[in-house]
């Protein structure tokens, strides 16, 4: 009975002894490892929370953004210099494309008017890119030299846009000429509705001013007469729809010089530019 109790009280010693000697080692890194791993855990989590958060933040972003440059698009569409600054102002980005990739720049400078002049200059302090091509491969430059909006192409120029082709340049040149040569005016007389309307004549046509203004711009602007000739032209006749104005062509083609063409037609005003000018063939 006493061996008994004997055994009993040294296994309780054991069992006290180890409680108070601590967790094994063993014991200790399992719990560490427990420990690891919720952390992880936690933080993976975290980080996926906020990579939701980051995402949602881009996409708002993103429609705010869009909202603003398709707002900066229309106002640069209507010439509307106010808002142009105010959408600028609060992050609209100069560079913004319509969805058939015309830039915000190239769509101001397509209108004349000094509203859209004025909607030019907004986006070029801007930073908007001069040089930024639409989807044919033109640029704003090019786009307002062919609707003849010279204060525009000038605005253009000075903040460093490329040249225009020269041979752009001349080609639009005897295009102007070939418009100002003279031709049977037309008006109707008759009634539509008893189908007895029909064409007369009401005189030859003149050239207007804004047809010698920009004959007068494309010389100063650097076109060369030299590059083109006009051929197939015929003289106006007393004839209605007779005639024939002439064609544009290189000057390789052979044809009237353009100087020879605007005397032809008598264009003096336009024979007084081009003999004004030095190295011009006759």
């Amino acid at each position: 009975m006493k061996t008994t109790n004997v055994l009993v009280f040294l296994m309780f010693t054991v069992i006290l002894a180890s409680c108070a000697s601590g967790p094994s080692p063993a014991m200790l890194a399992q719990q560490e490892r427990i420990q690891q791993d919720r952390v992880e855990q936690e933080r993976a989590q975290q980080e996926r929370i906020n990579i939701e958060k980051a995402k949602k933040l881009d996409e708002e972003t993103a429609k705010q953004r869009q909202y603003l440059n398709d707002n900066l698009l229309n106002a640069a569409m209507n010439g509307d210099s106010n808002s142009v600054s105010q959408l600028l102002a609060k992050g609209a980005d100069a560079n913004a494309k319509t969805k058939e990739g015309a830039p915000a720049l190239m769509v101001a400078s397509v209108n004349g008017k000094k509203g859209y002049q004025d909607v030019v200059k907004l986006l070029l302090e801007a930073k908007a890119d001069v040089n930024a091509k639409n989807t044919e491969g033109t640029t704003a430059s090019i786009e307002a030299f062919r609707k003849g909006h010279w204060e525009i192409v000038k605005l253009l120029k000075k903040a460093g846009a490329e040249a225009i082709p020269e041979r752009e340049l001349a080609k639009r040149l005897g295009e102007i000429a070939t418009q100002m040569a003279p031709a049977t005016e037309i008006s109707f007389s008759g009634d539509l509705i008893s189908g007895t309307m029909h064409p007369v004549s009401s005189g030859i046509s003149k050239p207007s001013a804004k047809e010698l203004n920009e004959f007068k711009e494309l010389l100063n602007f650097g076109a060369n007469p030299n590059l083109i000739r006009i051929k197939g032209y015929k003289p106006q006749t007393a004839a209605m729809f007779s005639g024939d104005p002439g064609t544009v062509v290189p000057a390789e083609e052979g044809g009237l010089t353009l100087l020879e063409y605007c005397r032809t037609i008598k264009l003096d005003e336009a024979v007084k530019l081009l003999a004004a000018r030095k190295g011009l063939k006759n």
